[in-house]
This record gives C-alpha cells, structure tokens and sequence, in this order.
C-alpha cells in the first residue's frame, strides 16, 4: 500500500453572535479510532494542519490555531505497524493571523506534533524507518520572533500513550524534544 500526499487541515466553526472556533486535525492519510494493523506500506508527503487563529473576537477573545497531529496517522486505539516506510510527512500548528489591537494576546501556542505517527493509544511499529517527517509548533509570541515556526514534540513520532519499537530507524526528523 502506498499513501502519498493526503492531508487533513482543520477549520473554523461559527459560534455566534460572539466568537468563532478553530479546529485541530488528526491523522494526514490515516485516522484509526479502533484497531488498524498496517504492513508492508509507505507512507510520504502526507501531512496535517491545524485551522489558522485571527484576534477578532468580541469580548476580547481571540480565535485560537488549532493544532496538528499525527501527519502520516493519527491512532487513537490500538495499532500495528510492520515493514513500512515513513518519509517526508509533516504536521503543523496553525498560525495565529493578528488584526492591530492593543489589549489582543493569544493565550495557546499551536502544536505540529508526530510528524509521522501522534499516538494516544497502543502501537507497535516492528522493522520499520522512519525519515525526514518533521513536526511544527508556532509559539505564542511567533510574531515577536519574526513569526518562524519551531520544531515541537515528535518529529517522526509524538506518543502520549504506549508505543513498542523494534528494529525501527528513526533518521532526519525535525523535533526539540
């Protein structure tokens, strides 16, 4: 199976008459909320986005980013990855749109997280490489440093749940952590 250049961005929903909500996207090919076993696959160019924040708001409250995560899958159960490749994915963090206001600060950075895989369930990922998969945050003060993205919580996996690796290369991916 070869998965390439999909991608899952995330969006705004309406709420008025007072505010709007940005939204956070899981998974760039793949979103498994149950039990996926994956073999002999490839995974490259897929990424996800989180939906863009902007400072209108009334009230004072801003339109947060959403986030991205998980690029090439996002698992929320269990999964079983063998003898498959992940190359060249990506998930990135909304970025915050400012609107001139004096009293406007944004309260959440927007986190790119598990450029590859972001796990909140059970994985086991067995002779598999990961390479050049990247994950990007933007802080909260982006715009006071020249609005560049920084790298965030796994480049090639983000895991806030149980992963198993065995035989894995993880080469070339993007993370401060």
């Amino acid at each position: 199976c070869f998965l390439s250049g999909n991608s899952a961005v995330g969006g705004t929903v309406n709420t008025e008459p007072y505010n709007s909500v940005t939204t956070h996207s899981y998974g760039g090919a793949l979103f498994n909320d149950g039990t996926l076993s994956i073999q002999k696959s490839s995974f490259s160019a897929n990424g996800c986005t989180g939906a863009a924040g902007d400072s209108t708001s009334i009230a004072g409250v801003a339109n947060q980013p959403g986030s991205g995560y998980g690029g090439a899958v996002y698992n929320a159960r269990m999964l079983s990855v063998e003898n498959s490749t992940f190359a060249l994915n990506f998930a990135v963090g909304g970025l915050m749109v400012p609107t001139p206001s004096p009293d406007w600060r944004p309260r959440n950075a927007s986190l790119g997280s598990g450029g590859a895989i972001a796990n909140a369930g059970n994985a086991s990922l067995v002779h598999c490489t990961f390479a050049s998969n990247s994950g990007l945050s933007f802080p909260t003060n982006a715009f006071s440093a020249n609005g560049l993205a920084v790298p965030e919580a796994g480049g090639s996996i983000a895991n806030d749940g149980t992963v198993k690796l065995e035989k894995t290369i993880l080469a070339y991916s993007s993370s401060n952590n």
